[in-house]
């Protein structure tokens, strides 16, 4: 195990790599640096797990260095030190996720305990890890494989019986399995805050801990998607050769509410017909066929055997009416409305995944329609992070109501914007000013106004008569020969500060702009700098 010391006082450094029994610790790489850069270099060449950081360092505090190997998908375990009790120092070391906080002068048996502490759990963690990858591997792994093929390949006996003998299980004709298809939903929250592998642990403990009750079997649990965690399969085996619908109901009940309780997590449970292995793969295709058509079933227990496909008709809602409430600025009452017409697709139970499928488009098409009569783009909107849970939109009716909303928000937010008293011009002319000396393009500025960048530029030229580019060329050309009267800088440094790398460039495009080159142009003044 490895630490790092970092600190820009040599004698504090020296101080703690000597009175602490590192051996002891279970430490024995010890790296330091006097500051920022230099440990940056360790930690690049060097895995830590550990590292005692200064935050008082000059120019780049342990705070930013810290920030810095965050960013790097550094899980080191941090004590800062520090000489001054400040709040906001220990704010900011809370959300760079530290071990501990000490004041100096640090009490040196203190900080070996806590040292220890880190190094244990360290070593916890690191054993849990090594306990995961080797049940990856295990025989849950092989009969996962089986389960996966059989729940989603159709197959005779010789093949069921080949799958078997491949993967090393072992089942009867006469035995039946019951399969749940398990829809999680807002599992994301906590999904943020966990590594993968911690997620699927608490889980499948869950799973196993509920459903291993009333006299069943959890035979497979495992994700549809590997990359995932919405839906996950599940396969069921009754020891007393058959089980009740109002056990399973029982046991999925118990189940949703533990994992809401525990996970922070909305779970529905789609439950198919026992049936022998070779019946397997159709029941889990009509199960899946029903959990993707129901929207509506959040936090349920849903039968098979009580389920009826059936068409729905589309009831379109006043589209046109809406549109000119998001035109007018009548956003809340916007809000209002949708809440009404997607509160009656509930009640009534009027809503399957074909007619929530067509409303979103319909409801896409008339956002696309108010933006475009803004000349606002609506590709540039979809980029927002408000948009990105679409896919979960079509799932269900839960979802859906959280995407319109922040769509409406979102799109009324970029009307607000163009619609304001300062024009999109002055705000494009001062992010020009803000940024001469960058990279800029057409599509750097529509982003900054949320327009389409061809109708910016027809907006800017109508305005202020010169194209984007040329008042770009016009207004560096004004910062050059302002940075020329004032200064001594050199004129490749000065051609830089304009936003120009190319100095040819840059003097040719001086010389058509002034008649003159820049040299001559500074000579030229009545009183140059010397």
């Amino acid at each position: 195990m490895n630490i790092l010391l970092v600190d820009d006082d040599f004698y504090i450094v020296d101080t703690v790599k000597s009175m602490i029994n590192w051996e002891k610790i279970g430490i024995d790489g010890i790296y330091t640096a006097l500051d920022a850069p230099s440990a940056r270099q360790i930690m690049e060449g060097v895995p830590i797990q550990i590292i005692l950081c200064d935050i008082e360092m000059g120019k780049e505090s342990g705070l930013d260095l810290v920030e810095w190997a965050r960013r790097q998908g550094s899980g080191a375990k941090v004590i800062f030190l520090t000489s001054y009790a400040d709040f906001s120092y220990a704010q900011k070391a809370v959300t760079l996720q530290s071990f501990d906080y000490l004041l100096k002068p640090v009490q040196f048996p203190k900080l070996e305990e806590q040292l220890k502490k880190a190094a244990e759990e360290i070593s916890r963690e690191e054993a849990y890890h090594a306990n995961l990858e080797k049940w990856m591997t295990s025989q849950s792994a092989l009969k996962e494989s089986f389960w996966r093929k059989l729940l989603f390949e159709d197959a005779d006996e010789k093949a069921i019986s080949h799958w078997m003998d491949t993967f090393g299980v072992k089942y009867t004709e006469d035995q039946s399995f019951l399969y749940i298809c398990i829809s999680i939903y807002d599992y994301e929250t906590i999904y943020e805050s966990l590594e993968r592998g911690m997620f699927d642990f608490l889980l499948g403990n869950i799973t196993h801990e509920i459903f291993s009750g009333e006299g069943y079997e959890v035979q497979a649990l495992f994700r549809t998607d590997s990359e995932d965690a919405s839906q996950w399969n599940m396969v069921l085996c009754h020891t007393g050769g058959t089980g009740s619908k109002e056990a399973l109901e029982r046991l999925g009940t118990e189940y949703i509410e533990q994992i809401d309780r525990v996970m922070h997590s909305k779970v529905s449970c789609y439950v198919g017909n026992e049936k022998p292995l070779q019946e397997l793969a159709g029941e889990t295709k009509a199960v899946v066929r029903m959990q993707e058509d129901d929207v509506l079933g959040i936090r349920k227990v849903k039968f098979l055997s009580d389920y009826e496909e059936k068409e729905i008709p589309y009831v379109e809602p006043s589209f046109t009416v809406w549109e000119d409430m998001l035109l007018q600025g009548e956003t809340e009452r916007l809000l209002r409305e949708i809440s009404l017409y997607e509160n009656g697709l509930e009640i009534n139970g009027s809503c399957n995944a074909g007619t929530l499928k067509l409303f979103l488009g319909d409801f896409q098409q008339m956002l696309y329609s108010v933006l475009h009569k803004k000349s606002i783009s609506m590709n540039r909107l979809m980029k927002e992070p408000e948009f990105s849970d679409y896919r979960d939109a079509i799932r269900s009716l839960h979802h859906c109501r959280r995407y319109t909303d922040r769509a409406v928000r979102k799109a009324a937010q970029y009307i607000r914007f163009v619609e304001q008293e300062k024009s999109v011009v002055d705000v494009v002319k001062d992010y020009i000013e803000e940024h001469l000396d960058e990279e800029l393009t057409r599509e750097d500025f529509a982003a900054r106004v949320y327009l389409n960048a061809d109708y910016l530029a027809k907006l800017f030229k109508q305005e202020t008569g010169l194209s984007i580019g040329n008042y770009l060329v016009e207004r560096r050309m004004a910062k050059a020969r302002q940075l020329l009267s004032a200064t001594a800088r050199p004129v490749n440094q000065i051609a830089v500060e304009a936003g120009y790398t190319n100095f040819s460039y840059f003097a040719k495009l001086f010389r058509k702009t002034t008649g003159m080159t820049p040299n001559e142009y500074r000579k030229s003044l009545k009183n140059p700098l010397k």
